[in-house]
């Protein structure tokens, strides 16, 4: 089951379960992950696969950007 979250102090949307992305080619699919309204940032947590490539740790995406942060 997905659930979700926003907290407007933080400006924040939090995701939990089966969270998937897409971005044109870009596809990241975790167990967890928040976006940041301000930043732009998009966190991914816990079994991250980006186009089909599993990643280890804490995945990083600026979506205005459209680059890796980390």
């Amino acid at each position: 089951m997905i659930q979700s979250m926003y907290t407007d102090k933080e400006k924040t949307a939090y995701v939990a379960g089966n969270m998937n992305f897409t971005q044109g080619d870009m596809i990241i699919s975790a167990d967890t992950g928040s976006f940041n309204w301000s930043t732009k940032n998009a966190v991914f947590n816990g079994n991250v696969i980006v186009n089909g490539e599993p990643k280890n740790g804490e995945v990083i995406y600026n979506v205005r950007e459209k680059v890796f942060v980390n």
